[in-house]
């Protein structure tokens, strides 16, 4: 395991996106069919927040047990715009993996954004360093 290659050998490329205007029902779709818990909110691919399956709960305002039908229809209305992070670290493609390590470890998220400039190309998340490290 090379932690000095770069971030692009291992990150996840053109995750699925959302805009500010979609509905965060939409996310918590992408989020059950892909297995994540982290989607990016882009415009015209410009990296703008990421809605995190925290993010969702947060907004049905943190009841795990309410009514799915309280929660659908609270998913309806907001937008992924109004429940994303927008205080996001972010990597280049050249950085090395040893660099996201330092991040998440020491960081309070799960999910680094790749960029190039200031358009998303990937993401990697502690699952992905995880992996690596079982796979080395």
């Amino acid at each position: 395991m090379d932690l000095d290659a770069p971030i692009s050998t291992i990150m996840t490329a053109g995750p699925e996106t959302v805009t500010p205007q979609t509905p965060l029902v939409r996310v918590q779709d992408i989020l059950f069919r892909n297995r994540v818990h982290h989607v990016p909110v882009t415009s015209e691919r410009k990296l703008l927040g990421i809605v995190s399956s925290n993010d969702l709960l947060n907004a049905v305002g943190g009841d795990r047990f309410a009514p799915a039908s309280m929660v659908g229809a609270v998913l309806e209305r907001i937008t992924a715009g109004e429940a994303m992070s927008t205080d996001l670290v972010t990597l280049s493609v050249d950085d090395p993996i040893r660099r996201a390590i330092e991040l998440l470890r020491l960081g309070s998220f799960h999910a680094l954004p790749i960029v190039a400039g200031d358009e998303l190309v990937g993401i990697v998340t502690t699952a992905d360093l995880l992996g690596l490290m079982l796979n080395a």
